[in-house]
This record gives structure tokens, C-alpha cells and sequence, in this order.
């Protein structure tokens, strides 16, 4: 019996179970601690959510290890916070508290392997996102990213963690434009020893990325940052060559990216167009929040400009 036969069954079976992520966990109890001896007591009770009970009973039963308890116990410490993260996103959403049709086993069971090894708080809230994340949008996390994280430290993904404040487009940390940007980013943390444990970990490539762009005259361009758009506009009458450095993440950091990011207001990005304004007379540098978006198109508010009046060290 595999993980969606197992939850086909617990539905059919037992109205009680219909939340998402508690299927998924009786359905994984059942098939890779229970197994073939599944009896009907142990499905009332995960039916009812007494994952841990289920989990005493095991033990004390001898049908599983005190190795297996214990990865059973972290794993059911996620499995809670992760159904926290998993009510609230489908509340904001105004969506079925409902889960997908099918699910992949492996996937599954790997996070289970991983997550049941993992005893740190901090640590347990970053695979609770991850696990609320795949069962609301199945594929999102590949198996590569679980081994990524299964082999980072906390410290590790906390620096990537504060990083990601200073992130542009969800893929790539600026380096330098000219002679902008190094001061800058190590004020914000982002040093050369940052850059090289980032791409040790695997979140990070640690080859530099020249990045061209060329406008003409009124012609702009712009990167996001925590919800703010940094336009770029070009004053020059003649087409204007612009070349910056970058480091962009790997598609694992770009997966990670969506558990680290903080959602703590960051300065970065004004100070960012504050220097490239005063370097950079030929630009006329501004920064727009973006408007709610859609599946489709970005838009930003081109009536208001937040760079107007900030002041390094006051913000604006």
C-alpha cells in the first residue's frame, strides 16, 4: 500500500480525516511504520488524528525501534507546525482547505527519512514550510533541495536567511556596477566569506555574472526587492551601456529562497538607488511599490515614489 492508496482508504473509509497535511501523516504512519500490519484500532486512531498515541503504542508494542520513535516524534513536530503554515496560506487565499489528487511517494518518504532526523526548532520550521508548500502545490520542493537542506547547518540557513533581504528578482545577489555595491553589501552581511559557504551549501553559483544592459533615451529598467520596484531611466539622449556583476542563485536556492525569506523591511534596496542616483546623473533612479499582481503581469505604482526624501540613516 503507497502513500495515495493509503490516503484513497483513510478518506473513504473515515470522514473525520480532511485536512490536508493529517492525511498525509496517517497515511504515512500507516505505510511506513504500521505497514502490513495495520489494524483497524491503530486506523481508528489516526482517522482521529492520535498520531502520537499511535506512535506509544508502536513502541511500547515492539513493532518499532527507539530509533524509528524518535525520527517518528520530529517528524510528527513538523508535521503540526507545518499544518499551522498550511491553514493560514490556504485563509489568506480564501481556498478549500482541501489537498492534491496525487502525491509523490518518494518525495514523501525522503522528507520523512530527513525530517525525522532533525531535532532543532529552527530547523524543524524551515521543513514545516517546505511540507505545507508540497502538499499545497505538489512539485514545488524538488528531492535535491531536501538533500540541500538535510545538509545545512542552522547557521547556514540563517545566513541565508538574512540574506534574502537583500535578494533582487527571487534570483541573483548584485555585486557591482562600477564601483557600487561591495560596501553595501558587506553592511548587509554579503562578504566574500558569505558568497563562498553559500555556494558550498549549493544555494548559490559562485561564478560572476557580467550583465549588460543597454537603454535608450527614456528607456527603463528595474529590479524587485521585498515588494519595491527599482526603476532605472535613462536621461541620456544617446543609448546608455550599463554593466553589473551579479551571483545568482541555483534553482535549489531559488526553491530554499521561498522558506528563508524573512519579510522584514530592508533598507537595501534604497540605499542601492540612493548610491547608483548620486554615481549616475544620466539615470533617473526611483523605486515604486508594486500593485497586487496577478498570475500574468506585475504592475507597479508609477504615482508614488518611495526614494523621494529617504535618507540613509533614517529611511524614508
Amino acid at each position: 500500500m503507497d502513500l495515495n492508496n493509503a490516503i484513497e482508504i483513510l478518506r473513504q473509509s473515515y470522514n473525520v480525516i480532511q485536512p490536508a497535511i493529517p492525511s498525509v501523516v496517517a497515511a504515512l504512519m500507516a505505510t511506513v511504520l504500521i505497514k502490513k500490519n495495520t489494524r483497524q484500532q491503530e486506523l481508528e486512531k489516526l482517522k482521529h488524528g492520535k498520531f502520537q498515541e499511535v506512535a506509544n503504542e508502536l513502541l511500547e508494542s515492539g513493532q518499532i525501534t527507539h530509533l524509528e520513535y524518535y525520527k517518528c516524534r520530529n517528524f510528527l513536530d513538523i508535521a503540526k507546525k507545518a499544518d499551522e503554515y498550511y491553514r493560514n496560506e490556504q485563509d489568506s487565499r480564501d481556498n478549500e482547505y482541501g489537498y492534491a489528487e496525487e502525491f509523490d511517494f518518494d518525495w514523501f518518504l525522503r522528507f520523512f527519512d530527513a525530517a525525522g532526523n532533525i531535532s532543532n526548532e529552527k530547523m524543524k520550521d524551515y521543513y514545516a514550510k517546505i511540507l505545507s508548500g508540497e502538499i499545497s502545490r505538489p512539485g514545488e520542493f524538488s528531492l535535491r533541495t531536501l538533500d540541500t537542506l538535510y545538509n545545512m547547518s542552522q547557521y547556514e540557513m540563517q545566513l541565508f536567511s538574512e540574506l534574502s533581504d537583500i535578494v533582487l528578482d527571487g534570483s541573483f545577489f548584485f555585486s557591482s556596477l562600477g564601483d557600487i555595491g561591495q560596501k553595501l553589501n558587506e553592511k548587509y552581511g554579503y562578504n566574500n566569506d558569505a558568497l563562498r559557504l553559500l555556494e558550498e551549501c549549493g544555494v548559490l553559483n559562485g561564478l560572476k555574472f557580467e550583465n549588460t544592459i543597454e537603454l535608450a533615451s527614456k528607456e527603463a529598467v528595474g529590479f524587485e526587492n521585498q515588494g519595491n520596484l527599482l526603476l532605472l531611466t535613462s536621461k541620456s539622449r544617446e543609448k546608455l551601456s550599463l554593466t553589473y556583476v551579479s551571483y545568482s542563485l541555483t534553482k535549489v536556492g531559488k526553491e530554499l529562497l521561498s522558506i528563508a525569506m524573512r519579510y522584514t523591511p530592508s533598507d537595501y534596496i534604497f540605499e542601492l538607488g540612493k548610491e547608483i542616483k548620486e554615481k549616475y546623473p544620466e539615470l533617473q533612479i526611483s523605486i515604486h511599490p508594486f500593485k497586487e499582481v496577478d498570475s500574468e503581469t506585475l504592475s507597479y505604482d508609477s504615482e508614488i515614489d518611495l526614494l523621494k526624501g529617504f535618507c540613509v540613516d533614517g529611511g524614508g
